[in-house]
């Protein structure tokens, strides 16, 4: 049996003009992919953005919230406050006692009385809180092996955070110098910068007195200059203090030889001069 040519080839021409009408009219239907999938993602992204930033805010606000672990203020009650009063009379007794003798002595502060007499301060002896910010409340300390940390809950209306720094110091090998270095401050979990630091710094700076007076008691504590050291001046070298001291009672100079930290306690090896 045999075909007609020219049958085939008005079939063929048919198929073609349906193909290149089917191109003109339209794309194929696979060619939408990439663009649902692009308005997908847009969607997506819309959605999860303000999420990622509250996640964002609600992280920060609860870094900002934490609670270190070793900060714990002690609550003294009225009840127990002659006895931290107490304790405090005979510690300063026994310094006092010892600076008479003139022997080499070791003081040993537990942090745990230390944080009692922090808590008691303004109680106690209500002169020595007159230039405290009000708004820094429950100070606390800790003693570890890196040295010390000190803690105070500030208070902002309703809102409250904990502000902490970790400190250094050593004694100099020659004993003429105290190093003292600002290792970190926090607020909560989060780092504070350095030109923060300073900032808060000045209105307690400016309850100094002038100028001059500044600088005179700057000096008595070993810093020279009318203003003391930036707070990245702190952290990055620290400060020398000249290890000469006196006891008020007695007027007895001493200097301090050595300076041992351990989880919970302080050891200070004093030499009267």
């Amino acid at each position: 049996m045999h075909t007609d040519p020219s049958i085939v080839t008005a079939s063929h021409a048919t198929t073609s003009r349906a193909t290149a009408s089917h191109a003109t009219t339209g794309e194929p239907a696979h060619s939408h992919a990439p663009r649902l999938n692009r308005r997908r993602l847009l969607k997506l992204a819309l959605v999860a953005l303000p999420c990622l930033l509250l996640a964002s805010l609600l992280g920060l606000w609860l870094a900002l919230h934490r609670i270190p672990a070793w900060y714990r203020p002690a609550v003294v009650e009225e009840a127990v406050l002659p006895g931290v009063r107490a304790d405090a009379a005979r510690l300063v007794d026994s310094i006092s006692d010892q600076m008479v003798r003139g022997r080499r002595f070791t003081l040993e502060l537990r942090q745990e009385e230390m944080n009692e007499l922090m808590s008691s301060m303004g109680r106690i002896w209500p002169d020595a809180l007159k230039d405290w910010p009000p708004a820094l409340q429950q100070p606390a300390l800790s003693f570890d092996a890196d040295g010390l940390r000190v803690g105070v809950t500030l208070m902002r209306s309703e809102d409250r955070a904990v502000i902490s720094a970790a400190l250094s110091v050593s004694v100099a090998e020659d004993r003429s110098t105290l190093h003292a270095q600002l290792i970190s401050v926090h607020a909560g979990a989060l780092p504070v910068p350095a030109f923060l630091i300073d900032s808060a710094a000045q209105p307690y700076l400016g309850r100094m007195g002038d100028a001059s007076d500044r600088s005179r008691r700057l000096r008595s504590w070993g810093l020279q200059g009318a203003d003391a050291p930036s707070a990245r001046a702190l952290m990055d070298q620290g400060v020398r203090l000249p290890n000469r001291f006196t006891w008020p009672n007695g007027e007895r100079e001493f200097r301090i030889l050595s300076m041992e930290f351990h989880p919970g306690v302080a050891r200070i090896e004093i030499e009267p001069l």
